[in-house]
């Protein structure tokens, strides 16, 4: 751990951590270990030092993990409602999407019972016309025949 580190953990500035870890260095150093020691980056702590600083500062370690565990508390807290808004938008995209799929459903139905219909007008159409194809067949034989008999009355009447 560091200067920041213990920032973080006792809420103090880094001059009052580096004021305390002077004050008590002998204390925390107390058996001759150096576990708090100033290196050409600052100050370093082993976790000897953090319990014995917690120790010189009233800290216990159950009071410690009680922070933390606050601390992770809020923020799965925070988590968890940025998650359910997130959840409520999908699921208001989702209504949105189905509601959007139900109305291209409608406009197909509506499309395909158009399309049956024209069929269906095209087939009694198709129908109507053969039947109008055949009379004109029949006429056009009726008038060849007619045609045919005038001609022979006439050859026949000279």
């Amino acid at each position: 751990m560091n200067v920041n580190d213990l920032m973080k953990r006792y809420k103090v500035s880094s001059q009052a951590i580096r004021k305390f870890v002077r004050l008590h260095l002998d204390e925390i150093n107390e058996n001759g270990i150096e576990h708090a020691r100033q290196t050409d980056n600052g100050w370093i702590f082993d976790a000897e030092a953090v319990e014995r600083i917690d120790k010189l500062r009233g800290i216990d370690k159950v009071a410690i993990i009680e922070e933390i565990e606050s601390e992770k508390v809020k923020e799965l807290e925070a988590e968890i409602k940025n998650l359910q808004k997130a959840l409520m938008i999908a699921q208001s995209e989702i209504i949105k999407s189905q509601k959007e799929t139900l109305a291209l459903k409608d406009r197909l139905l509506e499309s395909e019972r158009k399309s049956l219909e024209a069929v269906s007008s095209s087939s009694i159409l198709n129908a109507e016309l053969e039947e109008s194809k055949r009379r004109e067949s029949a006429a056009n034989e009726q008038i060849r025949e007619l045609k045919n008999r005038s001609l022979l009355e006439r050859i026949l009447n000279r």
